[in-house]
């Protein structure tokens, strides 16, 4: 099907290109520059807002002023909104595909950001958006969104008023619209910074009537014109019906009666043009009003006839409402009146017909490979059968694209009866719930896959995958795979499945290796895993495999390779426009781990930062709370102890709401260290009893998992801050040894560095805990891992600064450096630059002055002033008013009053 997508950007993001063009007639019409001159003369910093009815010209005058900026060299993008475009996520969408035309390269990242991020998050995308167009547009930029009242949801008006707050100077939002915007234009009127066109304003006069009809060979009186324009009142449809009809008769017929009534007036000359053409050409009309927009080969389809091409230049010669969407003549489209027209005449006078007229576009576009379409057809058609056999292919390509979102909203169109009926878009749907956070959902369409799959002559390749989904929830929620899912014969049961799943799996049973303490066999997995994401498009499981070769580098005491990991994963998530995606959040967050065990704290709460945004907006909920834990964990190490426990607290909703035990296992371990190291023994011990409860304790010969390590080495630290000298020796001896057979160093260097303060507690010989001591310190110096040795007690702490004062152990100095640093002084030294809005409400809000007061004297809306503060507090690390000035000024952001 050509569908002329270029450019290549336009595939991207899978948006029809007929929606990013003005449509065009193939006859000449009256220029009407005094009109549209409001347009293209817009001052910088404008909007223009084209308001009025259906048929009064606002297309065409908007393309007018169009073609007349294009051929002026300034810079245009334009979007035609429809129906399916109400949707928030889709909507996004194709006004960063509109800006494209203009500009290629504009928001490269966004769309990563949009296929995970929610409509709750409608504020960040829009700050988003007007930064992408502060930095990607540097000269004038006028974007047309015509057709806007097909826009219902208030999200998009409040991410679009938001927006337009933020606009530079040099970009202009022109929005052609039968109903009001909602927008805050009250505000903008105000502050003159809205241009409005209306009836008044677009209705034809006297004279452009009578050159309209002069155009059209209509010869007509001054009465019988006079006539004409009273109906009409300069209605451009109405005028333009008129002269259709009055075209080959110059007898007055609408003269002997009012018409006073637009929809009368339409319905009374449409049904007048229609009458005067040939039987077989009514037939067309009426059976391709079931179109959006129209193709020769589609409209053969629909009319069982192979002269269309002929017909639609036809009818763009005639000019019966027939526009062009492209510079090929592949694609038309009707105006918007004659086509709601035609198909109510169609429905009222042949309703046996619409069902087979949709389905016979359905299968056209089958055949073309356009499925989104092909789907859409059927269910219009009332074929759920057939949508739902459609929506296998294409459900299994927005998986393998990563685009769970929009795989979300393909399967909701269609009747649970007909999803159940099918194990693969069963399990599609379990695909879609597990990365929305909706753990529950996705367990119960796996089980309803699973039903499914018993009467499938491909149960076999389905049960498999249903057993990576499962296992892949085990991950999410526990850190563990569902075991009872893996089986050794896996991955030939998945042979010939889609690779992604096959990457899912690999990454399934890498993590089961990584619990039995298999690190080498972890490895291997994740390394397969990263081959079969390499086949494809899908950004998730691309970042997610990468994520965790991060995490199994870090886990070997491999520090270097895992920052180097995490950096070159970053650098391919930036080549492939990836980074605002879920999955570079995953790395992110790896990678600020792996920074913080470096003692860069500053670095690791930058690369945490990012990455926590980006999952609030995401909602990967499972992954949220472990971002938020390891960001407490550098807030906490910075002394930043009020933004730790708002982390704690929302890590810990989550982990309660969403039933993420991992979450609640990794926050108690958290919590005890932190009550141990501020000498809380009691709250410690009861953190730690919490943790137990949430973790398996192996049975006699069993190898230690990773998480009853984890415990241990905590409990190891209770028993030290305890002072139970003798019997934590022999502990840790044990979780060094399990630690050492496992592979996993890191755990091993912790052991040691609290072996060392025992050693030296119990008075042995100082050369035994300088040993073991040098050992540690000799791995820990290759790597830069200094965070293990944190916390643990005065006489470690001591040693250590006398061995750097020596001079004699390698790493010493670099520890004793570490150790003393002010962790007070960083934090307060540590401030994200503020923007200048920010700087302004800053000094307002030091006078005293109120929100509303805020917004009126910087013409923005209330919301947005919230929104400004609530940044302000997160840059500043407080929660009201007061503090935020009293912050600002102790770090000279703003002069004393």
């Amino acid at each position: 099907m050509d569908r002329s997508r270029s450019p290549a950007e336009m595939q991207a993001l899978d948006v029809p290109p007929t929606v990013l063009r003005p449509p065009q007639s193939g006859v000449e019409l009256i220029s009407r520059p005094h009109v549209f001159k409001t347009i293209t003369d817009l001052p910088p910093g404008c909007m223009v807002k084209v308001m009025a009815p259906a048929g009064a010209g606002k297309t065409t005058v908007l393309s007018q002023a169009y073609e007349r900026l294009r051929r002026d060299e300034v810079a245009v993008a334009w979007l035609s909104v429809t129906s399916l475009a109400n949707d928030f996520h889709r909507f996004m969408l194709q006004l960063i595909a509109a800006v494209r035309t203009a500009k290629p390269d504009f928001a490269a990242t966004l769309p990563s950001l949009l296929e995970s991020t929610t409509s709750r998050m409608y504020q960040d995308l829009a700050m988003k958006l007007a930064l992408a167009f502060a930095h990607g547009v540097d000269r004038r930029l006028v974007v047309f969104v015509d057709d806007y009242h097909c826009i219902d949801l208030p999200v998009i008006h409040q991410t679009l008023a938001m927006l337009l707050d933020h606009l530079p100077p040099q970009v202009s939002l022109v929005v052609g619209s039968r109903t009001e915007p909602d927008f805050p234009l009250g505000a903008m009127r105000a502050s003159g910074r809205l241009v409005e066109l209306g009836w008044n304003e677009l209705r034809f006069s006297r004279d452009e009537a009578a050159r309209l009809f002069q155009l059209r060979g209509c010869d007509l009186s001054a009465s019988q014109l006079q006539s004409v324009y009273d109906q009409t009142e300069g209605w451009a449809t109405g005028l333009q019906l008129a002269s259709l009809d009055l075209g080959a008769d110059d007898t007055l017929r609408a003269g002997d009666q009012p018409l006073t009534r637009q929809a009368h007036v339409t319905d009374y000359w449409l049904d007048a043009v229609l009458r005067r053409l040939s039987p077989k050409l009514q037939d067309f009309l009426l059976r391709t009003s079931v179109l959006d927009g129209m193709s020769p080969g589609l409209c053969d389809a629909i009319c069982d006839t192979d002269d269309s091409a002929a017909v639609l230049q036809e009818l763009e010669r005639l000019n019966l409402f027939t526009f062009r969407l492209d510079d090929v003549q592949v694609w038309f489209r009707y105006h918007h009146l004659f086509r709601e027209f035609l198909y109510t005449r169609l429905r009222d006078r042949h309703p046996q017909q619409m069902d087979a007229l949709h389905l016979a576009a359905s299968q056209w576009f089958e055949q073309e490979g356009a499925l989104a379409e092909a789907i859409d057809f059927a269910l219009r058609g009332n074929d759920p059968e057939r949508a739902a056999v459609l929506l296998v292919p294409y459900g299994r390509a927005l998986f393998r694209s990563g685009r769970f979102k929009e795989l979300r909203l393909s399967l909701e169109q269609l009747p649970e009866s007909e999803l159940t009926a099918s194990a693969e878009l069963c399990i599609l749907n379990g695909w879609s719930y597990a990365y929305g956070g909706e753990f529950g959902r996705a367990h119960a369409w796996a089980e309803a896959g699973a039903e499914a799959a018993l009467h499938e002559p491909k149960r076999a390749a389905f049960e498999g995958e249903i057993a990576v989904l499962l296992s892949t929830l085990g991950v999410i929620q526990n850190d563990e795979p569902n075991r009872t899912s893996l089986h050794p014969g896996l991955m030939e049961q998945l042979e010939h499945t889609d690779s992604s799943v096959q990457a899912f799996a690999h990454i399934a049973l890498g993590y089961a290796y990584r619990s039995d303490g298999r690190l080498a066999d972890a490895g291997h997995e994740i390394a397969e895993a990263i081959r079969f994401a390499e086949r494809n498009e899908c950004s998730l499981i691309n970042m997610l495999a990468r994520y965790n070769h991060v995490a199994l580098a870090l886990l070997r005491g491999e520090r270097e390779v895992a920052e180097n990991s995490a950096r070159g994963s970053l650098q391919i998530a930036t080549e492939r426009h990836w980074t605002e995606g879920m999955g570079a959040a995953f790395v992110r967050t790896q990678l600020g781990a792996v920074l913080y065990e470096a003692n860069r704290i500053d670095d690791a709460l930058t690369e945490l930062d990012a990455a926590v945004a980006i999952l609030r907006a995401t909602e990967a909920y499972g992954f949220l709370g472990v971002a938020l834990l390891m960001r407490a964990r550098a807030l906490w190490a910075g002394g930043r102890m009020d933004a730790a426990a708002s982390d704690l607290r929302d890590a810990g909703e989550i982990g309660e709401s969403r039933q993420v035990e991992r979450v609640r296992f990794k926050k108690a371990l958290l919590e005890a260290r932190m009550a141990l190291a501020d000498g809380r023994m009691a709250r410690a011990r009861r953190h730690l009893d919490r943790a137990r409860s949430q973790v398996r304790e192996p049975g006699a010969g069993e190898a230690w998992s990773e998480h009853f390590e984890q415990l241990k080495l905590v409990e190891a630290r209770a028993a030290v801050a305890s002072q139970d000298w003798h019997a934590v020796s022999a502990e840790l001896a044990i979780i060094a040894t399990s630690a050492r057979d496992a592979g996993r160093w890191y755990h091993w260097l912790e052991a040691q560095a609290l072996t060392v303060e025992v050693s030296l507690a119990q008075e042995e010989a100082d050369s035994a805990a300088d040993a073991v001591l040098t050992e540690a310190l000799a791995f820990a110096a290759e790597e830069s891992l200094w965070r293990p040795f944190f916390h643990v007690g005065p006489r470690l702490r001591a040693r250590v600064a006398l061995l750097a004062k020596r001079g004699s152990v390698r790493g010493a100095a670099e520890l004793d450096a570490a150790l003393g640093a002010p962790r007070l002084a960083a934090a307060r030294s540590r401030c994200e630059p503020l923007h200048a809005r920010e700087t302004q409400i800053l000094a307002l809000v030091a006078e005293g002055v109120k929100n509303r007061e805020i917004g009126a004297r910087l013409f923005i809306s209330e919301e947005t002033v919230k929104w400004y503060l609530k940044s302000l507090y997160r840059k500043l690390d407080v929660e009201n008013r007061t503090a935020a000035v009293a912050r600002a000024r102790e770090l000279g952001l703003m002069e004393e009053a």
